[in-house]
């Protein structure tokens, strides 16, 4: 019996996770009122931000067993063929400290602006714009990845296939245009500035992001 109950709670849990991320990409706005007014907010963001650094982990490891090379040189001293093996257990950490910096230099420079909202409320939007923007490239590495470690396509051929074609501006083109529109409504949100503020300070938040996410994910 309370297997049953514990198993229907995580299902609701789940819709209602999926629900919020569906939302944060098809209506923003509403969607970041409603996470605002759930008093499990923090806890819906950390499980999207769980869902893709696992997602993320699976690529890696893929790209490993694949024996993908990292490219550009990545900035850890990791031997090039054992880089995804050891990035696949630094998934979870990456992206949490890239969602918590950024949270909180978006917050902090909101303050700069007479931002009104509190630093739980940004780390849950923020949280929630990170991982439905990461989505429009982590379905399509998970996708390839798994083409490319089952056989069912080469990686030679996946890579000729990827690397500078109108697919891989498609999903890359994607992910920037939601992270430049998430991340200022998700401060607009929060801090109940003006919209060009909003847009600065969530510039700086995308900034942050990238820039630490690049120094260890190829």
């Amino acid at each position: 019996m309370v297997y049953i109950e514990h198993t229907s709670r995580l299902r609701t849990f789940m819709r209602i996770l999926f629900a919020y991320l569906l939302g944060t990409i098809f209506h923003p706005i509403t969607t970041f009122g409603k996470l605002l007014a759930d008093r499990q907010r923090l806890r819906y963001a950390w499980s999207a931000i769980l869902l893709i650094s696992v997602g993320y982990a699976l690529v890696d490891a893929a790209l490993f067993v694949a024996g993908h090379a990292p490219n550009p040189e990545p900035f850890l001293r990791i031997p090039t063929e054992q880089y995804y093996f050891w990035l696949q257990f630094m998934s979870l950490a990456l992206y949490m400290t890239c969602w918590i910096l950024a949270s909180a230099s978006m917050h902090l420079l909101s303050k700069v602006f007479h931002g009104q909202g509190s630093f739980e409320d940004t780390l849950a939007v923020v949280g929630l714009a990170t991982a439905a923007a990461t989505l429009s490239t982590l379905i399509p590495d998970l996708i390839t990845s798994f083409l490319g470690v089952t056989g069912i396509v080469e990686q030679k051929v996946l890579d000729q296939f990827l690397w500078g074609t109108a697919y891989q501006w498609f999903y890359l083109g994607l992910y920037t245009l939601l992270f430049v529109v998430l991340y200022p409504l998700a401060v607009k949100a929060v801090q109940k500035i003006q919209v060009w503020q909003a847009v600065l300070v969530g510039v700086f938040g995308i900034f942050v992001y990238t820039s630490i996410l690049f120094l260890f994910n190829r």
